[in-house]
């Protein structure tokens, strides 16, 4: 598949979809995949179990593909917060245990820990960042003590972009015995990650950005070994076996991730997900991201022309371009949003993040709109 193809994949409209680091709509293969099972639940119901968990467990072959893990490190959920509640409340933290992570942390990716430590009368040491600065590794490695049991941190930062230095964050892990809890929501489908090769501990990852798939399902990754030692914050017939399985009082919970996902699975979301990383993979994520990357810069040197205020790390391309205006952003955000397009406010400025599949002519259309403002 060329880029021509993989553009020829999405559905176009009068609107813009530039806000892809949001939601970003999703493919047609993941949409056909939606529609198929649709069809099989209203024509076969039952029928169709055997089939629907094999296609479950195809997508966990893809997802263990593109992150480089084991299939059975794999457990999903409906949501990334789901999945880093899970590991946050699930790895026993003590009292006076710390747990470092960025002040520019989604939200999902700081309240879990925020209360997992409020519950443990652990300690969550926050590094202060200034929002327009990069952002590196060393701001974190700088913060860790005897007490560090945790570094929790996204492979992309939401907000402008920067992308941290997993490689040197998991060689101060591995010296200090501390855990590495990667989200990487932000990263995947833009960029090649190595669950194994990084010794990361937990991962998670949702469907609905870099990814094109639907909202509604994530999936959290266990190194192995933890496994085992974290107890599930959900119960039911997965945790033990499967939904036809007798009840038994002596079970004993199941040895692979899949013990942490309690019941009932969301089919429909699940297997999309599973279509949209095999066309991932099909175009290359290196290919994903060299295209992105470009229509940002381009982005990026249009607005510029246009007298906009444009933050940027110069020491680090990336496809999240951030600016703003002093007539007001929120002003700007509501007049884009009359002329079909929806870009948030973060961090310093309205955050515009293009995907592969957008097109030369979609940046040239923004540009247009941002002129007559």
């Amino acid at each position: 598949m060329n880029l021509k193809e993989y553009k020829e994949l999405f559905f176009r409209s009068e609107k813009l979809h530039l806000n892809n680091a949001g939601l970003s709509p999703i493919m047609k293969p993941a949409q056909e995949e939606i529609n198929f099972w649709a069809k099989r639940f209203f024509e076969e119901g039952y029928y169709s179990d055997h089939d629907y968990m094999a296609r479950v467990d195809w997508t966990r072959q893809q997802i263990s593909k593109l992150v480089d893990c084991g299939k059975d490190e794999i457990a999903f959920f409906q949501s990334c917060a789901g999945g880093i509640s899970q590991f946050a409340f699930g790895i026993d933290l003590k009292k006076d245990d710390e747990i470092i992570l960025f002040d520019q942390e989604y939200s999902s990716n700081l309240y879990p820990w925020q209360q997992a430590c409020k519950r443990a009368e652990a300690q969550l040491v926050v590094v202060d960042l200034d929002v327009v600065k990069l952002v590196t590794a060393e701001m974190l490695i700088a913060k860790i003590t005897k007490k560090t049991k945790v570094i929790a941190v996204s492979a992309v930062q939401y907000q402008m972009g920067a992308m941290i230095d997993l490689e040197k964050v998991s060689a101060a892990c591995q010296q200090n015995g501390i855990l590495l809890f990667v989200d990487a929501m932000q990263s995947l489908g833009m960029h090649t990650l190595s669950f194994k090769k990084l010794k990361i501990d937990g991962l998670v990852c949702g469907s609905h950005k870099w990814l094109n798939g639907p909202v509604g399902v994530a999936f959290l990754v266990l190194k192995k070994e933890l496994i085992q030692k974290i107890q599930p914050l959900s119960i039911g017939s997965g945790t033990y076996g499967t939904c036809d399985d007798p009840s038994d009082f002596s079970c004993e919970p199941k040895v692979d991730a899949s013990k942490f996902e309690a019941g009932s699975k969301q089919v429909l979301e699940i297997c999309a997900l599973g279509r949209s990383i095999e066309v991932t993979m099909q175009i290359g994520v290196d290919s994903l991201r060299a295209e992105a990357f470009s229509l940002a810069e381009h982005l990026r040197y249009e607005i510029k022309r246009l007298n906009f205020k444009v933050f940027a790390y110069a020491e680090q391309p990336n496809q999240f371009v951030n600016f703003s205006t002093e007539k007001g952003n929120k002003e700007l955000q509501k007049f884009l949003f009359n002329h079909g397009v929806h870009v948030p406010l973060r961090g310093p400025g309205m955050r515009v993040t293009p995907h592969a599949f957008n097109t030369a002519e979609d940046i040239d259309k923004f540009i247009t709109i941002l002129r007559s403002f």
